[in-house]
């Protein structure tokens, strides 16, 4: 028997159901996953890293959430780690804001904690077994995390491996501790960095096999792709060789190929022919305003820089209006620059005859982007002229009545190179090597056709 209020609620009910139609429905959510379950699924999955660019780590930071922070005094509530996270082979709560690992090779665990951030600042602490802490201050933000640990250099205590998701192209920073039991940070030498492109969103890194290895997923439809190992030797990563392995989903991690295709270049990326000489990595930073140091001589202050107003960015600037100033075993050497597109330093000279450096000044306007040298020339600073009929600079060109893309660029070595498309498809480029040892003048030496894949820094003879 219904009440009057019964009567009255089920009425209002039938007819909000009425009012209700199909696209008003949304799916019902997924249950939510509980930690053991999500513990279970990672433990399946092997540690990877993958750099986004910053859109897509904004988006991801947006789903996923922090993996590690806690609060400035390390008792914050963090919040837990995606689905996808990968997993440690230490004993690890990362849920929980922690990563226990041997750091110091005693045999016993060490509890690793990241405070922060306070602004962009953190500290990663280390509580060693015997309850000694060790703490380093790092200045990243906003969302630096620690990520996971390996011994990267055999000796039976394990690194630190944090990742920091808001930048592109970003290594992992690697801490290590010290004989004197303090915490380090561990360089990358950039003059080594081998298929890794700056500024791209599809750089990888990995600790796969226990080694830190670093990777770019092929082109769509390819499987095979170049991953390059890192040794750690006191506070230096370097390369320890190249190898072909195979990535059937770029969303997976490469493993070596099925047959054993392994192909380790000892070389370390000297390309597929060796009468080619080193053509990457690149060197595409500019500086507009703060000065570089160069060369290993004995004077600490060689510098080289632009000073006058450079104006914006691909504005004009009258000549004179800017001029190169150079810092050589402390006396300081100017030159003009002319009129043209504001200019920019490359922060790496050319090697040119003797110790002699040559410093490169860009101008980007339009779809070109131009370049000039200067270096030193019977003890003065002065421009040089290219003796040549390639076009100095990179962007669109006129090559043999058609218009094709053209690059110039110089190595970490010193080495400038200049190469213009002749085929898309397969990357075949006309390349040419910049001979700067001729008085005032640079000419180019013709090193034929090359096949280059500026995806992955792969090249060779086609």
């Amino acid at each position: 028997m219904s009440t009057l209020m019964e009567d009255r609620l089920a009425t209002a009910l039938r007819a909000r159901a009425e009012q209700v139609q199909p696209e008003d429905l949304t799916p019902v959510a997924v249950p939510a996953v509980t930690l053991e379950e999500r513990r279970a699924r990672v433990a399946r999955r092997r540690r990877t890293a993958v750099l986004t660019g910053v859109a897509a780590a904004a988006v991801a930071a947006a789903v996923a959430g922090p993996l590690v922070l806690t609060g400035p005094d390390g008792t914050g509530s963090p919040q837990p780690a995606g689905p996808s996270d990968p997993a440690s082979t230490s004993s690890t709560d990362r849920a929980a804001g922690v990563l226990v690992a041997d750091v110091d090779g005693d045999g016993q665990d060490d509890e690793i904690r990241l405070h922060g951030p306070q602004g962009e600042s953190y500290e990663v602490r280390v509580t060693f077994d015997g309850g000694d802490q060790a703490g380093l201050d790092l200045t990243f933000g906003p969302a630096l995390r620690l990520w996971t640990t390996e011994d990267l250099d055999g000796d039976g205590s394990e690194e630190i491996l944090l990742r920091a998701t808001d930048e592109h192209a970003f290594l992992p920073l690697v801490i290590r501790s010290t004989e004197s039991g303090e915490l380090a940070l561990a360089n990358f030498p950039m003059a080594e960095l081998q298929g890794w492109t700056p500024d791209s969103s599809r750089n990888r890194w990995a600790v796969l096999d226990d080694r830190l290895r670093t990777y770019r997923p092929p082109a769509a439809g390819g499987t095979e792709v170049p991953v390059w190992s890192w040794r750690l030797e006191g506070q230096q990563l370097g390369l320890d060789g190249k190898e072909i392995w195979c990535l059937a989903d770029p969303a997976d991690e490469p493993a070596p190929c099925p047959g054993g295709t392994d192909q380790r270049d000892s070389s370390d990326g000297a390309g597929a022919h060796s009468d080619l000489p080193e053509l990457m990595p690149a060197v595409t930073e500019v500086l507009r305003q703060q000065p570089y140091r160069y060369g290993t001589g004995p004077v600490a202050d060689d510098y080289a820089q632009l000073q006058g107003d450079l104006g914006e960015d691909g504005g004009a600037v009258a000549g004179g209006q800017v001029e190169l100033v150079v810092t050589a075993l402390g006396e300081e050497h100017r030159v003009p620059i002319p009129a043209g597109q504001s200019p920019r330093l490359v922060p790496q000279s050319l090697g040119l005859w003797g110790d002699a450096p040559a410093f490169l000044v860009q101008r980007s306007g339009g779809d070109t982007a131009v370049v000039e040298l200067y270096s030193f020339w019977n003890g003065e600073l002065v421009a040089l002229e290219p003796e040549a009929d390639v076009f100095l600079g990179s962007g669109i060109v006129d090559h043999r009545g058609e218009m094709t893309e053209q690059r110039t660029w110089i190595t970490p070595e010193g080495t400038m190179f200049t190469a213009v498309l002749l085929d898309y498809a397969s990357g075949r480029h006309q390349l040419w090597q910049w001979d700067p040892d001729a008085g005032e003048t640079i000419s180019t030496i013709d090193l034929g056709e090359a096949c280059i894949d500026w995806e992955t820094g792969e090249y060779g003879r086609c």
